[in-house]
């Protein structure tokens, strides 16, 4: 494992469980939190995002990409919400996404970043994010594989964060 990396163990069979898509919000001053079903989860707070100097924000990891669908219709690229389409590499059966932020400039704590944008933040300055992929191993048996969101976590506090918040969805 890498230096910059931890491991922990829980159990997300014995949480909050919602029939609907749960949510993890990152907002710029800060707060994260998680909203399912109506219930929304006490937020952590991170340092706001404006602070971060390329720090790892977030990952999505899921289990297995055979699942996912595959993007067949035009997606939108310019507004107040567009959609991202990630693609796999022949060979990748799970992945990790990192999501990176910076403040300041479009460079980020990682070799290599996949794909960089660009965000207006409520102050009119620019908020500069970086996603990456990672290959990783399957996880689960067929049917029972999913995705799984973890955030909320203080990249500038080194290894003594161990408080986050993640999702899971099968």
């Amino acid at each position: 494992m890498a230096t910059d990396q931890d491991t922990d163990t829980f159990d997300f069979t014995e949480q909050l469980h919602a029939s609907q898509n749960p949510k993890i919000s990152i907002h710029e001053r800060g707060q994260v939190h998680v909203e399912a079903q109506g219930t929304r989860i006490d937020p952590l707070f991170i340092p706001p995002l404006r602070t971060f100097r390329g720090q790892h924000l977030a990952t999505i990891r899921c289990d297995s990409v055979e699942p996912l669908p595959v993007s067949s219709s035009r997606l939108t690229i310019r507004g107040a919400t567009v959609d991202l389409a990630i693609g796999v590499p022949d060979g990748v059966r799970a992945a990790r996404l990192l999501l990176y932020a910076n403040g300041e400039q479009p460079s980020f704590m990682v070799d290599k970043i996949h794909r960089a944008f660009e965000v207006q933040a409520s102050d009119g300055c620019s908020m500069y994010f970086g996603l990456t992929g990672i290959a990783d191993s399957v996880l689960g048996a067929r049917g029972e594989q999913g995705v799984t969101g973890l955030a909320g976590f203080d990249p500038t506090a080194g290894r003594s964060a161990a408080e986050y918040l993640y999702v899971r969805g099968i």
